[in-house]
């Protein structure tokens, strides 16, 4: 008999349309430019997405922005007059340099993506996390569609801190979880991060909120062993899918663990996870998913 989390089980009872968490990857990055309101709302006409997954950082006047890079990406933006940004890595712009106002100038969706040709072209404006949240609430209630779970990723390294890209873990967490909380979504929202400090920290603060782990090597080491070193168990294991083996989903469930792997683009494979046993996938493409 498959091991079912508890924690899928409360949210079939809630807001939940289906068992599998299909997670809507920088909202469908695969077809509008990623982290953007349009992206996200894109993703919400799917009924088969249940959560809308993004990526955060934050400016120079401490709002908290939703974008997956630091800095200002020369291949995916431009200036609001259309001009190319420098490619080099010493020129890159920092987020954390910019006021809101001067980073939501920027056109992060215009310039053709090389890795998604399907990709919608138009303004790509990064939103502010709080937009997010009113745009997405206010879609859902206006379309009576079901509410999502958000799952937000803080962006944070040591070493990007160093090079000035990114402001203090302490501070990145507060300023994310004032935004989550104001809004009144900590019961639908999951923090992940590829830095363990920063979920241990979230824990410290706000122990009931949900976290996700996430694992870019999961065929290395064992899991339990990753649990240990973090000092608890988050409710929810995100590793990299390709290396992801059964092995590795039965020790997350084992462990109390739901899995939700990244970043899932091809139906098959999803199937394929599915049959595993994972508990949710994170897509670039809502239109791929299984019907």
């Amino acid at each position: 008999m498959r091991y079912t989390p508890i924690f899928l089980l409360l949210l079939s009872c809630t807001n939940m349309s289906t068992s599998i968490d299909y997670q809507g990857h920088r909202g469908a990055r695969g077809l509008y430019p990623e982290n953007t309101i349009p992206a996200f709302l894109h993703a919400l006409e799917y009924p088969a997405i249940s959560t809308l997954e993004m990526d955060v950082v934050l400016t120079k006047d401490g709002t908290v922005l939703v974008s997956h890079d630091p800095w200002l990406v020369a291949e995916l933006c431009t200036t609001a007059g259309g001009n190319r940004l420098d490619p080099a890595d010493s020129a890159r712009i920092s987020i954390l340099s910019l006021r809101i106002d001067e980073a939501q100038s920027y056109d992060c969706g215009n310039l053709p993506h090389p890795r998604f040709p399907e990709q919608r072209k138009m303004f790509g404006k990064k939103p502010r996390l709080a937009q997010v949240f009113e745009a997405v609430e206010s879609y859902c209630r206006e379309n009576d569609r079901e509410l999502p779970r958000y799952n937000i990723e803080i962006k944070y390294l040591p070493e990007w801190e160093a090079q000035g890209f990114v402001a203090s873990m302490r501070t990145n967490i507060e300023a994310v979880l004032a935004v989550v909380n104001k809004a009144e979504l900590a019961d639908r929202t999951t923090i992940q991060c590829f830095h363990p400090p920063v979920l241990q920290l979230i824990h410290e603060q706000q122990p009931d909120l949900h976290l996700a782990y996430l694992d870019e090597f999961p065929e290395k080491g064992e899991l339990a062993a990753k649990m240990d070193a973090l000092g608890f168990i988050p409710p929810a294991y995100s590793p990299w899918h390709e290396p992801l083996s059964q092995s590795v989903i039965d020790q997350a469930h084992e462990l109390g663990m739901t899995v939700v792997p990244w970043t899932v683009n091809e139906t098959a494979r999803m199937e394929e996870l599915v049959e595993m046993g994972v508990d949710g996938v994170i897509t670039d493409y809502p239109n791929r998913v299984p019907e």
